[in-house]
């Protein structure tokens, strides 16, 4: 409670505080004796404001106590008459209740007494402070008097304004992130396709946020990206997004999860908090990684933090706060928002000064109101001169002296008018608009006014977080920019007030300098000049009325250009150092090179024109179709704390029990427990008793089974693909990925790539079960889908038990080359009757989601543009290391250019005897790949096939996507394309055109099976040498039969022998004679 003495600083009047335009956050410096709150909490954390002594972030609103005082007086006397006799004395009859009024009355007067003396000090209080600052007192010398710390500054007021956002781990981190961008430029190379962004809006309907991200897509657009946008909701801006080139698809979504594969993309920027709902997507495997921007443009969830971490809903705060964790860049409109949201930083804030939200708001509200009723519900006559001084959305204890000076500029004024004294002379209103929360700067602020003689009424003061800030803007004559903080952005009450055309008048800081013109419907005076202020605001009301309209309007386009264009930077900058632009992807263009008209403001003709809507009607039409996503997810929260305190009362009408009933309850229980036990016995026995052996072996056959679900198919699950020709199985990573695979489709097969990923209900094979290698996680990275193949090889007779086998990847859904039900039956017919023999179908290719490019037909330079360019030197050095060919080796297996597809995706078919085949070839081919580089990638983290850090990360697999179209190709299989879509069926690389190309003797089986013999021997002398050929399947080879065979054979001799000699020992035995012999 703030005492006497504080009267004698103006500190102790005020309480420092934070506030955005609707928030306010309390800011104290310490000191018990001023009572000005809390102190300050420092951040260690990225991005989060440097608090200083005069700064503070808790966003708790509270009661300012400095001029409350004498509220806390009351209160004290108020404690103290309690304990009067007239009240402690209980009197019966009429003298009784005389005296019981007579006491209530001596406390009215105490309490009426003690307010007028508390207003008595507060004007004298004010008058000493007022002293200090008197500036008619010394107007010989007013420039930078008593504002001249904003210019060098006291230490004592060398705190409280550096308070700052400065994301300084989110820059070190994108700083330390490889700069592939500026280098790929310099590479001259073909580049397969641009690169891929996903947009995430909550709507298709006309917002602020939707205008934002239309602008953002046409930069991007600009800068050379391909964009594709998902949405929650239809609306009627799907038109407006395909007109621009975009591809526009709405969410579909399972329990599993959204039907959106994000792995194809570079990025995804996320636009609104209402488009929350996509994060439970990024959270899971395979898109942990993904590289997510999330741009937030409104304040309501950083205005409702302070009050969740007041009532304390904890696992609410902790949900927002996984939700912006997941995000790789949260990015902020203003500064004072990402401060807002600081409980929510975990070092990745980043902000771009700039948004069309604070114009829209102007628009819309010029659209649906005029000002002279405005002015008319705020009290002001239309020959009123209204002075609005607006100021920092930042509260701090030097915000009175900046009223102060503005008052001390203004007094002339008011003098002059006094004493003119003509009724219908036009009254000057001066308008203070300020983020003070306490509830006595109102009175202070009269107070200042009274002692300068300014007429009653003539001063007034509003609150930003509960006043119409836009209409009191509107109302003015001539706007006011009082303070003298230097700002990290151009105030966005100040961008309100030109886009509404008013005349303003601000310092000239340099944040302002570079956004107004001076002369251009603005007007700058010097920081702390009293007396050039004072001419300034004269001259500037003599302007205001002849105003002209094109000359406000140029100011605010200057403004808005320099804003957007900054905000265009930003991102450009951004998206090069947070992307990873993959081998084969085309480097977006310096931003230097975009047009500066696409970047000189928003994309407002784009949103106009909607069904002939105007500004006001569209913001209109738009808030009712988007939903709040805070305040339902608070509705929720509310609803389940009523159920559960409901629950809690109807627990309470229940009759408590005591020690003996409880005993007695617990004895019936047991009871019947026992009971219904002896019974289950009993009938498990007279089951026995009427079943036969052979029920008693398929109940034992069924628990084996069950004991080992991972090892042993399912019985349903079995006799569903038993009269199937074909199993196809469909490898997916993570949770996030099962939407992908076919849910409860004989023909189909699911395969977890990761250990205990498995989706619940289904048939599905973990990948590490059935080949312990993939439980190493640098296998499962760099084989990737790769490592299904040799899970399902491996004893493959326990798994599979179709004449064909097949696999399509779970990407192949996302990229729409996953087969139709009409290509499946046709696949499922053909393999049926062996239409093509030993055949490779195929449906998924490496021209498939790519730039139409003649390159797709060139294998090798294809291989080389998606693997860094290093796929021919690579492949080469593995088929010799494979082969044994000598070092002067220099050929590749010929692929020809043909115009005919080759394969990728794993998405393909084949007989499964073949596909055993493929299986040995490719065992060896990475035993010898993986021979090369292990050390190089495994130990030294490099990777030559790969060039960003995702590529480097699963390095082999890019390569063996494509390895099974070298071994079709030249072991004379029939290669046939089948169209996902429609099932027509193709041959591709016709067999009589491969006469003379195929190098048929290194990959006919013979030779394989002798090299797999081979290996297998080697290994089975203890010659592995930490190979990992063994590791990647069964081991086997004709020694290693013929060594089993003797094995058994010695076994059998050795059983033999001692069956022999146990019946020559029984013979031996003595045998006594018997007693009753003859």
């Amino acid at each position: 409670m703030a005492t006497g003495s504080s009267w004698d600083n103006i500190d102790g009047l005020l309480e420092a505080g934070f506030s955005s335009r609707g928030n306010s956050k309390r800011i104290d410096n310490g000191s018990a004796g001023r009572g000005n709150g809390y102190p300050v909490k420092r951040y260690p954390a990225a991005g989060r404001p440097i608090g200083t002594a005069g700064d503070s972030l808790n966003c708790t609103v509270r009661e300012e106590n400095g001029l409350d005082a004498h509220k806390g007086n009351v209160q004290l006397l108020v404690r103290s008459s309690r304990s009067l006799p007239g009240r402690s004395i209980k009197l019966d009859g009429e003298n009784g209740n005389s005296k019981g009024r007579s006491c209530i009355c001596s406390i009215l007067i105490l309490v009426v007494l003690c307010c007028f003396l508390a207003e008595v000090v507060l004007q004298g209080s004010v008058m000493m402070l007022w002293k200090q600052t008197d500036f008619s007192k010394n107007s010989g010398n007013l420039k930078a008097m008593e504002f001249d710390y904003v210019l060098e500054g006291p230490k004592r007021y060398a705190l409280e304004y550096k308070l700052r956002f400065d994301p300084w781990m989110l820059e070190d981190r994108v700083l330390q992130q490889r700069d592939s961008a500026a280098r790929m430029r310099m590479l001259e190379q073909t580049a397969l396709r641009s690169p891929y962004l996903a947009l995430v809006c909550a709507n298709l309907y006309v917002t602020p946020d939707s205008l934002y991200l239309l602008t953002i897509a046409r930069w991007v657009q600009a800068l050379g990206y391909n964009l594709q946008l998902f949405s929650f909701e239809e609306g009627p801006l799907r038109k407006v997004w395909e007109e621009q080139g975009v591809l526009v698809e709405r969410f579909s979504s399972s329990p599993g999860g959204l039907y959106a594969d994000w792995s194809k993309f570079e990025g995804v920027i996320v636009s609104s908090l209402d488009a929350k709902h996509v994060f439970t997507s990024f959270l899971q495997e395979p898109f942990k990684r993904t590289v997510v921007i999330w741009a937030i443009l409104e304040d309501t969830l950083g205005k409702r933090l302070s009050l969740y971490e007041r009532d304390g809903p904890s696992h609410l705060i902790y949900e927002w706060k996984q939700t912006f964790a997941r995000a790789d860049v949260v990015v902020f409109p203003h500064y004072s928002s990402a401060m807002m949201h600081t409980l929510l930083d975990t070092g990745n804030f980043l902000v771009f000064p700039g948004s069309p939200k604070d114009t829209w708001d102007v628009k819309s509200y010029m659209k649906l109101q005029k000002r002279g009723n405005v002015r008319q519900a705020l009290g002001f006559s239309p020959r009123d001169t209204v002075l609005t001084v607006v100021g920092s959305p930042f509260t701090y204890k030097g915000v009175w002296r900046e009223h102060a000076m503005i008052m001390q500029a203004v007094l002339p004024i008011f003098e002059k008018n006094k004493k003119m004294n003509r009724k219908d002379d036009p009254a000057l209103k001066l308008i203070f608009v300020g983020s003070n929360s306490g509830r006595s700067y109102s009175k202070v602020v009269q107070v200042m006014a009274s002692h300068l003689g300014v007429e009653d009424g003539a001063v007034s003061y509003f609150k930003d977080d509960v006043d119409d800030v836009i209409g009191l803007l509107w109302a003015a004559d001539v706007v006011i920019y009082s303070s003298l903080r230097k700002e990290q952005e151009f105030p966005r009450i100040l961008l309100q007030a030109v886009a509404l055309e008013r005349f303003v008048l601000a310092p000239n800081l340099t944040i302002i300098q570079d956004f107004l013109i001076d002369g251009s419907g603005s007007l700058l005076y010097p920081a702390g000049d009293l007396n050039a202020l004072s001419g300034k605001i004269a001259l500037s009301i003599s302007k205001c009325s002849n105003q002209d309209q094109a000359v406000s309007s140029a100011g605010l386009v200057h403004a808005t250009t320099l804003m957007v264009h900054n905000v265009f930077k930003g991102y450009a900058d951004l998206l090069e150092n947070v992307l990873a632009f993959p081998s084969g992807t085309m480097v977006p263009k310096p931003k230097s090179e975009v047009s500066s008209s696409l970047t000189a403001d928003w994309q407002w003709e784009l949103v106009n024109g909607i069904n002939n809507y105007e500004i006001g009607s569209v913001l209109v039409e738009g808030n009712q179709a988007v939903s709040d996503l805070v305040y339902t997810i608070e509705r929720q929260l509310n609803a389940t704390r009523n159920n559960s305190q409901s629950f809690e009362e109807n627990e309470e009408d229940y009759d408590i029990l005591t020690q003996d009933e409880w005993e007695e309850e617990k004895a019936i229980v047991l009871s019947d427990d026992l009971e219904r036990k002896e019974e289950e016995q009993v009938e498990e026995r007279h089951e026995l008793l009427r079943g036969s052996w052979e029920d008693v072996y398929k109940v034992v056959k069924k628990m084996e089974r069950l004991k080992n679900t991972e090892l042993h198919e399912r019985d349903d699950g079995e006799l569903e693909r038993t009269g199937q020709p074909i199993c196809i199985y469909e490898p997916y990573y993570g949770i996030g990925a099962s939407v992908f695979v076919h849910q409860n489709d004989p023909t189909y097969r699911g395969v977890s790539l990761l250990s205990r990923q498995k989706r619940p209900v289904h048939d599905d094979i973990d990948v590490a079960v059935r080949l312990p290698l993939l439980n190493n996680t640098y296998y499962e990275e760099v084989l990737c889908e790769f490592g299904a193949l040799f899970a399902i090889a491996n004893r493959i007779d326990r798994v599979h038990k179709n004449s064909w086998i097949g696999f399509q990847s779970w990407k192949a859904f996302g990229r729409k080359a996953s087969l139709s039900i009409e290509a499946e039956k046709n696949l499922r017919d053909a393999v049926k009757i062996a239409e093509h023999g030993d055949a490779f179908y195929f449906w998924g290719h490496i021209a498939e989601d790519q730039s139409v490019l003649s390159i797709h037909d060139d294998f090798w330079s294809y291989c080389d543009l998606i693997n860094n360019n290093s796929c021919r030197s690579v492949f080469m050095d593995v088929f010799k290391q494979m082969y044994g060919l000598p070092s002067t080796w220099a050929s590749l297996p010929p692929m020809p250019v043909d115009g005919g597809k080759w394969s990728a995706l794993h998405c393909w078919a084949m007989p499964t005897s073949s596909f055993l085949e493929f299986v040995m070839f490719a065992r060896m081919f990475v035993d010898a790949l993986d021979w090369q580089h292990h050390t190089e990638h495994h130990d030294g983290g490099r990777c030559c096939l790969g060039v960003s850090n995702s590529e480097v990360k699963h390095c082999y697999c890019r390569l063996l996507d494509l390895l099974v179209n070298v071994w079709a190709y030249h072991s004379a299989r029939v290669m046939i394309f089948v169209d996902p879509k429609t099932g027509i069926m193709r041959e591709q690389h016709p067999l009589e055109g491969r006469q003379g190309q195929m190098w048929v003797k290194y990959f006919v089986y013979s030779t394989l099976k002798s090299m797999d013999e081979d290996l297998a021997e080697e290994f089975d002398d203890g010659q592995h040498d930490g190979r990992l050929w063994p590791q990647t399947g069964e081991v086997y080879w004709q020694g290693m039969f013929e060594r089993e065979r003797r094995e058994h054979i010695n076994q059998r001799l050795e059983k033999k022998k001692k069956n022999k000699e146990r019946l020559k020992r029984i013979q031996s035995r003595y045998r006594q004679k018997p007693l009753a012999g003859g």
